[in-house]
């Protein structure tokens, strides 16, 4: 997927213009930050990860971001950790 880019903290990327390039991490970090109802115009997208940290039945979570991140027209090829208890979710959007 391709679009404008933005960092960590949502501000959009400039190099002498908006950045444009892959951008499905930043709409996989948008989705799993925002809370629901933050997108007015998609009220049921959003899954404030935060909100799960404390869980300790991680399938709830995975279930979660997989119907997420449906919801939002993107599909999970695989969620996995690292050594350093990050998360790391693969995932594509059709174009």
């Amino acid at each position: 997927m391709r679009d404008y880019l933005s960092d960590t903290g949502g501000d959009l990327i400039f190099e002498s213009d908006l950045k444009i390039g892959e951008s499905t991490n930043n709409a996989i970090y948008k989705l799993l930050t925002i809370k629901k109802g933050e997108l007015i115009e998609t009220p049921m997208i959003g899954l404030s990860i935060i909100s799960y940290l404390d869980n300790e039945n991680k399938e709830d979570l995975h279930r979660e971001i997989r119907k997420q991140l449906k919801r939002d027209g993107g599909k999970m090829l695989s969620i996995s950790y690292n050594n350093n208890n990050e998360y790391i979710i693969k995932a594509r959007y059709e174009d």
